[in-house]
């Protein structure tokens, strides 16, 4: 997937369902990953621990934002 390009999941089904992501290139950071800002906002649910925690690692929530 190109850079800057904001793709989301929603399971449509009854069952539980699962997600596998693959980020590679060699890269052990997140400085070219981001986030919507909603996507932000509902993080902030598990406390602003988990979004400071993520944002060191590089994790933007500016996807989406022109």
């Amino acid at each position: 997937m190109p850079p800057g390009v904001v793709r989301g999941f929603q399971n449509v089904g009854e069952e539980e369902a699962h997600v596998l992501i693959l980020v590679a290139g060699g890269v052990s950071d997140t400085n070219d990953a981001a986030m919507t800002p909603e996507d932000r906002e509902k993080l902030s649910a598990f406390g602003p621990q988990v979004l400071s925690e993520l944002e060191k690692t590089g994790l933007r929530f500016d996807a989406g934002v022109d």
